[in-house]
């Protein structure tokens, strides 16, 4: 489609497919639930890390938050790889265990933050890009800690283009 979509068109998708994001905390110093509201069409993930992290944002106090119960078979339990984050390892694991059962290839998209990249990490908008591969039941839980690694960085490291999403196949 496009692939120099302009900022402000993805942007504005984000804003669209996911207007306005509340945010859940219990802070235990304070001893209470707090929120904190982001519109997505300003704010990626990186950038509400970081608007939270320094105090950018302000806070609501919640009431009667009801505290969802999660089933042991719900947590990722899974060590880290040696030389691979914890979430490398994590998704590894996770999709060699989902060809086990399915036995076939599987297409993955991961989120890929950019912002890091950008000459004002505060500036709003989305900088995201999408690392995109296929796993196929013979991989090894090492080789799909290979693939996915080599795919996020190839997205980290490419120049070609904004920093914004466009949209292209």
């Amino acid at each position: 489609m496009f692939k120099y979509t302009p900022q402000i068109i993805s942007d504005i998708l984000y804003e669209l497919k996911f207007k306005n994001l509340r945010l859940i905390y219990y802070n235990k110093k304070l001893r209470k639930y707090i929120s904190y509201n982001f519109n997505h069409g300003d704010y990626d993930g990186e950038l509400m890390a970081h608007s939270i992290k320094n105090n950018l944002v302000k806070f609501s106090e919640e009431k009667n938050v009801s505290v969802y119960n999660f089933e042991k078979y719900q947590y990722l339990k899974n060590n880290r790889i040696k030389n691979f984050s914890l979430f490398t390892s994590s998704i590894a694991q996770l999709l060699y265990k989902m060809m086990i059962i399915q036995k076939r290839t599987l297409n993955i998209i991961i989120i890929v933050s950019v912002r890091n990249k950008s000459n004002d990490f505060a500036k709003k908008g989305n900088f995201i890009k999408f690392a995109k591969y296929s796993v196929n039941p013979n991989n090894s839980v090492i080789e799909i800690c290979n693939i996915h690694h080599n795919n996020v960085q190839d997205v980290k490291n490419n120049d070609d283009g904004p920093l914004n999403t466009t949209l292209h196949p």
